[in-house]
């Protein structure tokens, strides 16, 4: 994530900051140049709009009408380009006000700086966090892969997700028993992710967003059991695009790899949960100090089809 604060402290750009100082904070997620007076229906959210001015009329009223409309289309920022052959030399006095009145950061680009320049700043910078996070995706996979190819019990594969991330993982069998929880959970999240099993049971859903969890079934007619994750998950973690998936395999894969998908280390996953029992521990103990009994539950996955929904 890249943020207008990003933008400015970039010397290459040399933007300045004329109001909006305590909302620097704020997402960019384009860059965008327009000149209309009512861009809102152009705008999703997140651009840093850049603007010379051009046919916005330079007074109070139709500063505040531009400022408030660019507020409700969630822009991350306004950047007005100054220069010579440009209408404006220094920022208008109404179009400052309006900026400060609607809380939208507003900034100046200097004439030496051409839009285009902070257009290919914002992109090559989200592209390369992307491939970064890709790559941190595909480290977390090998890591995972690496441990569901060995014969380690289900307890080893928790453990590695939560050495790869913060998101809770929480398994229940078909009939909403816990199995296991990745190491370190809170009792209390472990009990709140039983529970949302449990309504997800009562509603019969395949996918569903339980308060602050995401409770995936496996199983397309008669639930083998459900996997609860967190649902505020970084991008490396979380779950992969709307899909269909046609094998049991493919459903630990969908879950617990986050990127490039794996067969066999899914199946291996699988039959892990599937067909070996483990003696499991409380979150954040020992075996010898756990309160909860070890559990020989089997979880059988025998459906051919099953469907994890869109998770966002």
């Amino acid at each position: 994530m890249i943020t207008v604060a990003d933008v400015v402290a970039d010397q290459t750009l040399n933007l300045q900051v004329v109001t909006g100082g305590d909302h620097l904070d704020r997402e960019v997620t384009s860059a965008h140049v327009s000149e209309l007076t009512s861009p809102g229906d152009w705008l999703r959210g997140g651009e840093l709009l850049m603007t010379v001015g051009l046919l916005l009329p330079m007074n109070p009223a139709d500063c505040q009408t531009y400022l408030a409309e660019c507020a409700r289309a969630g822009v991350s920022a306004i950047a007005l380009g100054l220069g010579h052959g440009l209408p404006y030399q220094d920022c208008p006095e109404p179009l400052r006000i309006a900026a400060q009145r609607c809380e939208v950061p507003l900034l100046t680009v200097p004439d030496e700086t051409p839009f285009i320049a902070i257009t290919k700043w914002v992109f090559d910078v989200i592209a390369r966090q992307e491939h970064h996070e890709l790559q941190a995706a595909m480290e977390i996979n090998k890591k995972l892969t690496a441990v569901a190819t060995r014969s380690a019990p289900l307890p080893a594969l928790l453990s590695a997700w939560s050495a790869t991330s913060d998101t809770p993982c929480v398994v229940c069998d078909g009939a909403g028993q816990l199995i296991a929880a990745t190491p370190g959970t809170p009792a209390s999240v472990v009990e709140r992710a039983v529970e949302a099993v449990g309504m997800a049971r009562t509603a019969g859903t395949e996918w569903s967003m339980r308060g602050e969890f995401e409770v995936h079934t496996v199983g397309a007619r008669v639930p083998s059991a459900y996997i609860v994750l967190g649902a505020a998950m970084d991008t490396r973690t979380r779950l992969p695009p709307p899909c269909r998936l046609r094998s049991p395999h493919s459903i630990s894969n969908g879950v617990i790899w986050p990127a490039v998908p794996n067969t066999s280390a899914a199946h291996r996953f699988s039959h892990k949960c599937c067909g070996q029992g483990s003696g499991l521990s409380a979150p954040g103990t020992s075996p010898k100090e756990s309160a909860w009994p070890a559990s020989n539950t089997r979880w059988p996955l025998s459906t051919r089809e099953m469907r994890i929904a869109p998770s966002r």
